[in-house]
């Protein structure tokens, strides 16, 4: 699902998601505004939820992980 992402926003959600760069790292890394960043990653991240709500089964996934997340 990532790899289908535009390469900005991709770059923006594993930054942020996967490495766990904070955003004043991100907008330095990337030359982003901090809007820009921002708008980058809620379209990432609206595609990601949107595409595995779309495929059966994955929802469940999707919300032990956000659950997990959140604990």
């Amino acid at each position: 699902m990532i790899d289908r992402l535009p390469p900005a926003q991709k770059a923006v959600l594993v930054m942020r998601d996967v490495e766990g760069a904070d955003a004043a790292e991100t907008c330095r890394l990337l030359d982003l505004t901090p809007e820009n960043q921002r708008t980058l990653l809620h379209r990432a991240r609206t595609r990601i939820r949107d595409e595995i709500e779309t495929q059966p089964g994955m929802i469940v996934i999707y919300a032990a992980v956000r659950s997990a997340a959140s604990s």
